[in-house]
């Protein structure tokens, strides 16, 4: 019989950087209270950190796997999403 899912568990992973995502800000470019900012270039918002959901998920039988899913906004509604 095939391994059925016991637990699924979610970290969120955020790590500071010195220069942020794509390089220094421009001239216009400028880091809100809550440490995100918009890239003039192509209107995206970016955190000054970067961030990952990471994933444990636990079968009956005792297998464990790890996964990373992509959460540089907003790793909360991912992990909202996936428990």
């Amino acid at each position: 019989m095939a391994a059925t899912i016991r637990s699924v568990e979610t970290i969120i992973v955020a790590l500071p950087r010195e220069i942020p995502y794509l390089g220094p800000l421009g001239e216009d470019e400028h880091v809100n209270d809550r440490g995100y900012f918009v890239r003039r270039g192509n209107r995206t918002i970016y955190p000054t950190t970067d961030r990952s959901a990471i994933v444990k998920i636990t079968a009956d039988d005792g297998t464990v796997g790890w996964g990373e899913t992509y959460g540089i906004v907003a790793p909360q509604a991912v992990v909202a999403i996936i428990s």
